[in-house]
């Protein structure tokens, strides 16, 4: 009883296993010691081009960069302050100057990158973030189970995406930021576009576009035009993946 009282007063205090002694009749006494755990590599945020940070540290380091949008500070006894974020915003089915607000919920463990951004706005089922990195414009997207990213790269003042990933809530550290074949865009863009593809990912397109649309840039102008003001998230990213397939040979990884 002894024994067992000791391991777990042991375990309580975080001890390391003692090396065992053992002795057989006629030998010296042998010093047995445990196999030591290897530690678990995890992959930290320095390994990563651009790490992440929750949604609340980053919103209250960057929100004064937004004029739509304006930070409520609350304070509620026994709530954690981080886990719920309050703001408001330019509400555009309101009158002229008329704001509304939002609040995000779990924006503790909510990610997004941390960098600063150049525009945040509010839709009906989330928010987006425009991030600018070098000679890139990085678009999030949010969703509930995370951020999706696009990657575009600027060509003629055109933002082009060329790539997507997506962080994980509560589990992404970081992006690494995939290189574009820009001689490859640009190639593709006088090309005769593959409007039957097209039409099958999405159908309104067929109905709601010109006739006279007929070369991969003519379509990409379509889409951007078509993006512009668009207040859903699902539906700004699937816009994007198709004119990723257009242009790029990328392909988001499971």
């Amino acid at each position: 009883m002894g024994d067992i009282l000791d391991l777990l007063d042991a375990f309580d205090k975080k001890e390391e296993p003692k090396p065992q002694v053992t002795k057989t009749q006629g030998e010296k006494s042998q010093i047995t010691t445990p196999p030591q755990k290897t530690p678990r590599k995890t992959k930290q945020s320095q390994d990563f081009e651009i790490g992440t940070v929750c949604l609340f540290d980053w919103f209250e380091q960057n929100h004064k960069n937004f004029s739509n949008i304006g930070y409520v500070k609350t304070v509620i006894k026994n709530i954690n302050p981080k886990r719920f974020l309050l703001y408001t915003y330019i509400d555009p089915d309101g009158e002229e100057g008329e704001r509304a607000l939002r609040l995000e919920k779990n924006a503790h463990i909510y990610q997004v990158l941390n960098i600063p951004a150049y525009a945040m706005e509010v839709c009906t089922n989330g928010f987006t973030i425009l991030y600018q990195y070098k000679d890139k414009i990085l678009k999030g997207y949010s969703d509930r189970m995370g951020l999706d990213i696009t990657f575009c790269t600027v060509i003629e003042d055109i933002p082009i995406p060329y790539a997507r990933t997506k962080l994980r809530r509560g589990r992404s550290r970081g992006i690494n930021v995939p290189e574009p074949n820009r001689e490859e865009m640009i190639r593709r863009m006088p090309l005769k576009a593959d409007l039957e593809a097209i039409y099958l990912t999405y159908p309104m397109f067929q109905k709601l576009a010109e006739k006279d649309i007929i070369t991969n840039q003519q379509v990409l102008g379509w889409f951007l035009k078509r993006q512009s003001g668009m207040r859903d998230t699902i539906h700004l990213v699937l816009i994007d993946e198709i004119l990723i397939n257009i242009f790029s040979e990328w392909r988001m990884s499971s």
